[in-house]
Order: C-alpha cells, then structure tokens, then sequence
C-alpha cells in the first residue's frame, strides 16, 4: 500500500518552529534558565524596519528602555561588551507579551 506523502509547507514548519520555541521557553523558565532564539528575516526587510534608526547604540539603548517603561517597568537593567556592542541584554520588571507573541514576533519579525 502506497501512501501519499503530502509536502510541508514552509508555514507549516514556522508553525512547528514557534510551537517548540514556546515550549523550550516555558521549560526553560520554570528552571530559572534562559531561552536563545535567532530572528530569521531577510536583510531587506531588516534594514527597512531599522531603517538606519538605531546606528548609534545608545538609539538602541534607549529605545529599548523606552519599551520596558512602556510595560510598566519599574527597574531596567542593561548588560552589554561596551565598547563593542555586539552583545546587549536588557531585562525588566514589566508586564511583557506573552509566549505565544513573543515566539511570533521572532519568526515574523518584520514580515
């Protein structure tokens, strides 16, 4: 008996891809660990969503103290390889997005 095997779709497997990232985040959480996930996005729509606004890094910086406030934050701390700035980790105390809309934005950032 042959069985037909249906291709996967590339959303399909974005699906997969944010499902299993959600759960490598909630696992992660409930042991204090922290969670890694790289951003997939072409160049292009990279450099139209910055679109040149973050080249210095405090532009960066401070929007992403700008975003912890907006959460309702009340203490902002930032970690970074100054002078580089290859590296920068800002962690707050605000009410963030969910998982779900977190592993969404990473797989469709700017899409």
């Amino acid at each position: 008996m042959n069985k037909k095997i249906e291709p996967v779709t590339k959303a399909q497997i974005q699906k997969q891809e944010t499902h299993e990232l959600a759960e490598d985040i909630r696992s992660k959480l409930k042991l204090g660990q922290v969670s890694e996930a790289v951003l997939s996005t072409d160049e292009k729509v990279l450099a139209r969503v910055t679109d040149g606004i973050y080249r210095q890094p405090a532009s960066a910086l401070r929007e992403l103290i700008s975003n912890a406030y907006d959460a309702d934050a009340e203490t902002v701390s930032i970690d970074t390889d100054a002078p580089r700035f290859e590296n920068i980790v800002v962690r707050d105390d605000g009410n963030g997005m969910s998982i779900e809309a977190l592993t969404n934005l990473i797989h469709h950032i700017g899409g």
